[in-house]
């Protein structure tokens, strides 16, 4: 009898102390938890990129049709222009349906091949140019970063704009132009120089095509250049 009751408190007193390490445990699983969970939200609300999480919605036949907005980010609001009020919860199709169609199929391929992809794009909904990068996030998740490109590709829009009206102002004018590039050797002396550009009426007074002649040194095109009187280098 004695020993029974031995053994009683001896289980009694593992089971306490199984007890006790488990309820630490916990504690302590519970705070890195709760660690982990205020560094990612202080990562998540001061990104610099838009960020939002989405969860893929299948129709009966088991094929992607929607896609849910579970959580956005601030920077969201900033890059896109849409609130978080206004799209958090909600599907796709509720809100701007028309992104349906463009967007659905490289979000499906994300999640169905667990792969990464980005793309540059035009949102007709906001009027802006945007770069998304959109990654798998576990089962039916994805989650897109979203960068607002607007003022660059404004800007590249404008370079292309001037250099179309150069181009044109050189192609319309009567007299011959091209625009090269001074070759120096190793001690820093001009040696050659190179084409950079011809117009057509260049073309025509000399009889050398842009195609032919571009990218190429004088003395490829006139090998016969050194022999001349002519102070070739030291004139331009």
């Amino acid at each position: 009898t004695s020993s029974i009751a031995e053994l009683v408190d001896e289980i009694e007193l593992n089971a306490a102390r199984i007890y006790a390490y488990d309820r630490t445990e916990r504690k302590r699983v519970e705070e890195a938890l709760r660690e982990s969970e205020k560094k990612y939200r202080l990562l998540f609300r001061n990104m610099g990129e838009g960020f939002a999480l989405y969860e893929l919605l299948y129709d009966d036949q088991g094929t992607p049709a929607d896609w849910r907005v579970l959580e956005v980010n601030d920077a969201y609001t900033l890059h896109t222009g849409i609130s978080r009020d206004s799209i958090v919860g909600r599907r796709m199709s509720e809100v701007f349906p028309a992104a349906i169609p463009e967007y659905l199929p490289r979000f499906a391929e994300v999640v169905a091949t667990q792969k990464s992809t980005s793309f540059d794009t035009f949102s007709k909904l906001t009027n802006r140019h945007q770069h998304v990068v959109s990654f798998p996030a576990g089962s039916h998740r994805f989650a897109n970063t979203v960068t607002d490109i607007t003022t660059r590709k404004q800007s590249e829009d404008a370079v292309r704009e001037r250099e179309q009206k150069y181009r044109t102002l050189i192609d319309r004018m009567i007299d011959g132009f091209a625009l090269h590039e001074i070759v120096i050797d190793a001690s820093g002396l001009p040696r050659d120089y190179r084409f950079l550009e011809v117009n057509r009426a260049f073309e025509l007074l000399t009889g050398l095509r842009g195609a032919d002649i571009i990218g190429k040194c004088v003395t490829q095109v006139l090998p016969g250049i050194r022999e001349s009187d002519f102070d070739w280098i030291n004139a331009y």
